[in-house]
């Protein structure tokens, strides 16, 4: 609790702007090489930024439902919808600072690797940040809705 708000809805914006908007902007910067220069290492502070807070989501998701006087079908379609956000959020960061690191034009020693930076690996680590990053603005977007069922009811 925060003052007499509950923590989870102020936590929870939050992750649902950066695990939207981050998601998008890898989608982008995976096509047009402009952006992710511009935006660089922000995105993987972001991704691991988005995790950090999708965990707190949860923690404080959970404590709320322990405040609720009924358990609702609908919190609990929003407590299953978020726990695949969370899961995909912590996949979602390392999978950004692997395509991060395979493709930025800064000099990285710790990922001046083959593994890294081959062509191979770069491929690869771009096609997963892709996946994830659709994944997650697909599961981001029906736990929000499945959360504003489960407060509004409709």
């Amino acid at each position: 609790m925060i003052g007499n708000l509950p923590a989870h809805p102020l936590i929870v914006h939050f992750t649902v702007v950066l695990l939207t908007l981050l998601p998008a902007a890898v989608l982008v910067s995976v096509v047009w090489g402009g952006l992710r220069k511009r935006l660089d290492w922000l995105l993987p502070v972001g991704a691991i930024a988005a995790a950090l807070l999708a965990m707190g989501s949860g923690v404080t998701g959970e404590a709320l439902q322990q405040t609720l006087p009924v358990q609702l079908p609908a919190v609990h379609t929003h407590t299953e919808w978020g726990q695949w956000a969370i899961r995909l959020a912590i996949a979602f960061a390392p999978s950004v600072v692997l395509w991060w690191a395979s493709v930025t034009e800064q000099p990285l020693s710790w990922a001046d690797r083959p593994f890294l930076r081959g062509r191979g690996p770069r491929l690869a680590f771009t096609a997963l940040a892709v996946v994830v990053s659709v994944a997650c603005l697909v599961v981001v977007t029906l736990t929000g809705h499945s959360g504003a069922t489960a407060v509004w009811g409709r």
